[in-house]
């Protein structure tokens, strides 16, 4: 894969495969310059249909296509994950019910790469078959045809446009309250004038033109009202935050735009002058500026998201939040709460110490850490528990079935946490246990708190899971509040936890955080010894995998018998944890692959990437993970890298793993012999460690993980300023 891109081709969609399929067709039949490169990135913006395997059916060699999603609505968002994993010099945006000219990539992107401009507006034309004699200007206009654009009055349409990517240092984001999804309309024109004010130039390109095939519903006057809506909400969102207007005489200029809107609807319909397509001018003017006011009303209770003419997005944190007790506290006090930790060295242990020491130093946050064990340190709280490796654990086990071993420790944890939650001592908790988000709810319904509690899935979700429904004294079911919030690390479970009634908003999509100077710290190191010490005979190549070692799961009985049919043989190394599957697997190791050829054996965290640096190829033969942190572990060593082909896995991965269907005979085999016998090049395994660090690296999410702590303090003490304003009106 080429590291440096001219132009990333960047395309939304929305529940449209089959006009997608179309504008994908239309793209075979555009010319690509032969000194130069480019991608496709499409980005799904939370489709139902059958968008995925349309853009899976895309392929021409020279232009490589990449499958982005994104489940937050709002094309500004899906415009924002698209430049997030484009490579491109140039940002070439379109939509996905367009035809393209065929010299359209050249054109589009030439006077940016020469440094002739900064940004194109491209010209749109309505398709033949759409368009109607009765159509004005405006009518033209609102359906995104551009020819009466001029010079001086033009902006870019998102239809076809393209900016430099240094714009983006400027300019760094669409902003995702704008456009389809959203409040309607004007997430491209406001970046147009972004760019202006950054200083940046954009060019007028009207005749490098994409013909528009829209729905043919849209010149219903029904759409046509409904798009006169998005017009006035866009105006008066722009109007307030990015512009800063004062509209004085607001209630009555809001009053005078409902009577006359009224008045020309009612004459209309007297005088029998409302007709099935398009609409009069006169009423679009009057629907747009009956909204305009209308939401202008909404948007000035509000903070205003912008400088005025600003460039960036303003983030709206108090300077100083309140406490549970009234008191005001510098910063808001956030808590993860991690029983396992400094017993269990991986998954929401190693997640949860990692995301500590990301921010503990953070002077918007004051952090702590409440864990299970280990020693107290500054900001870091043990609870007594009993541990579920602790002898007095294991005495109630035989009382209350092994099964209960986990169940025991979260509990009297949680009994433990008693003492904190009397002191009221926290605005948000960050949890992933189960049972102990569950407590921490039901302590917070009966106690009257209003701490923030932000539930880390993991990437499960089951709807139906008894955990997940907290029932009070009367068995009345409890449903989650807006101080209720889940942090998921794929985006594969937004609507099953929206249908159990946490909003959409209260979701972040957050994958799990990763030091990429972990495996540098190793590098050069050298591994003879330790390859000595495993028994790897000289040349053997070795196929790793990393878990628990076992067959329910890990299937580490599948990576044995499929590498024992691999020819020349390899070294099969199995790093993980015991369990009581273990020794059969053993033992199963021995009767196929032979002394010599495996080792199975428990490293420390630390130490892990060693073991990385001296495998030829990883491996994962589950069916099924919430995310797989052996997987970006693996990318970052460089290593090919082989998955059983599911959602998760192609979004963990992306483009840079071998995907096979891991759950028949001969899976994992045949594709091991394929990268056995190609050439890995180190242009590869660049390619690798570039894609982690550019999406996993833990500078990269840090901001993200503020957001998701100060938007949870922010509901939190927004929850509590409401209730006490409520109990003051009724003492008073």
């Amino acid at each position: 894969m080429s590291e440096n891109i001219d132009t990333s081709i960047i395309i939304c969609t929305y529940n449209r495969a089959a006009d997608l399929e179309q504008t994908l067709a239309s793209l075979y039949d555009v010319s690509l310059p032969l000194s130069a490169t480019a991608e496709l990135i499409v980005v799904d913006n939370g489709s139902t249909d059958g968008t995925v395997d349309v853009v899976a059916s895309f392929h021409r060699p020279a232009l490589p296509v990449r499958y982005v999603y994104e489940p937050r609505r709002g094309k500004g968002n899906a415009y924002n994950a698209g430049i997030a994993v484009a490579r491109g010099t140039v940002l070439l945006f379109s939509d996905d019910d367009v035809r393209f000219p065929s010299n359209w990539i050249e054109d589009m992107s030439r006077p940016i790469l020469s440094g002739e401009t900064d940004a194109i507006a491209g010209g749109v034309r309505i398709a033949r078959h759409l368009d109607r004699p009765w159509m004005q200007p405006l009518h033209r206009l609102w359906m995104a045809h551009s020819e009466l654009l001029s010079d001086e009055t033009f902006e870019m349409i998102g239809a076809n446009m393209a900016f430099g990517r240094h714009i983006l240092s400027k300019v760094p984001a669409f902003d995702p309250e704008l456009g389809p999804g959203a409040l309607g309309l004007g997430d491209d024109s406001l970046i147009h004038h972004q760019i202006l004010r950054a200083g940046y130039r954009i060019q007028l390109r009207e005749k490098i033109a994409v013909e528009h095939h829209f729905d043919p519903r849209r010149l219903t006057r029904s759409e046509f009202l409904r798009r006169a809506e998005a017009m006035g909400r866009t105006h008066a969102y722009v109007a307030h935050h990015w512009q800063h207007k004062d509209v004085s005489l607001l209630s009555l200029r809001f009053l005078k735009a409902a009577i006359l809107l009224g008045w020309h609807r009612g004459c209309s319909t007297l005088l029998g002058n409302v007709e099935e397509q398009g609409v009069a001018i006169r009423e679009l003017v009057r629907v747009s500026g009956f909204h305009f006011y209308r939401q202008y009303r909404r948007e000035r209770q509000r903070p205003r998201n912008y400088e005025r003419n600003g460039l960036v997005k303003l983030q709206h944190y108090p300077p100083r939040m309140p406490s549970s007790s009234g008191l005001p506290s510098p910063r808001p006090r956030v808590a993860i709460v991690c029983s396992g930790m400094d017993k269990v060295k991986r998954g929401f242990e190693a997640h949860a110490r990692d995301l500590f020491e990301l921010l503990r130093d953070d002077d918007r946050l004051d952090l702590t850490l409440i864990k299970g064990s280990g020693v107290e340190r500054p900001r870091e709280k043990v609870i007594f528990n009993l541990h579920r490796e602790s002898a007095a654990n294991g005495v109630l086990c035989r009382f209350f079935g092994e099964s209960r071993r986990w169940y025991i420790e979260f509990m009297s944890f949680s009994i433990g946490l008693l003492p904190l939650l009397f002191q009221k001592k926290f605005d948000t908790f960050y949890v992933s246990e189960a049972t102990l988000y569950r407590f921490l709810r039901w302590w917070r319904h009966v106690s009257r708190q209003h701490y923030a509690l932000i539930h880390a899935t993991g990437g499960w979700f089951e709807p139906n899971a008894p955990v997940r429904v907290l029932r009070s004294a009367t068995g009345r079911i409890i449903p989650p509040t807006d101080a209720d919030y889940l942090h998921h690390v794929n985006p594969f479970y937004v609507a099953a936890a929206e249908s159990c009634g946490f909003r959409r908003e209260n979701q972040f999509i957050i994958p799990h955080l990763f030091d990429t100077r972990t495996p540098q710290s190793i590098a050069g190191a050298n591994l003879s010894e330790l390859r000595d010490e495993l028994g790897i005979p000289p040349d053997m190549p070795v196929l790793l995998s990393v878990g628990s070692i076992d067959r329910s799961h890990k299937r580490m009985d599948y990576v044995i018998e499929e590498a024992a049919n691999v020819f020349p043989p390899v070294f099969v190394l199995l790093v993980g944890d015991q369990n009581p599957e273990s020794p059969a697997l053993r033992n199963l190791a021995m009767r196929k692959l032979g002394l010599g050829r495996f080792a199975i054996t428990k490293v420390a965290r630390v130490d892990i990437f060693k073991y990385y640096a001296l495998a030829d190829v990883f491996v994962l033969a589950s069916l099924r993970e919430a995310f797989g942190i052996v997987f970006i572990e693996a990318l970052m060593a460089g290593l090919p890298v082989i998955a059983h082909d599911y959602d998760v896995s192609r979004y963990v991965l992306g483009e840079h793993a071998y995907f096979a269907d891991l759950s028949v005979v001969g899976g994992l085999a045949n594709t091991l012999r394929t990268i056995l016998s190609a050439c890995q090049t180190s242009a590869m395994k660049r390619a690798r460690i570039e894609y982690v660090t550019r999406k996993y690296d833990a500078q990269t999410l840090k901001a993200q993980y503020q957001h998701m702590f100060l938007s949870a303090c922010v509901g939190a003490s927004q929850k509590r300023t409401s209730e006490s304003a409520t109990m003051n009106t009724q003492r008073t």
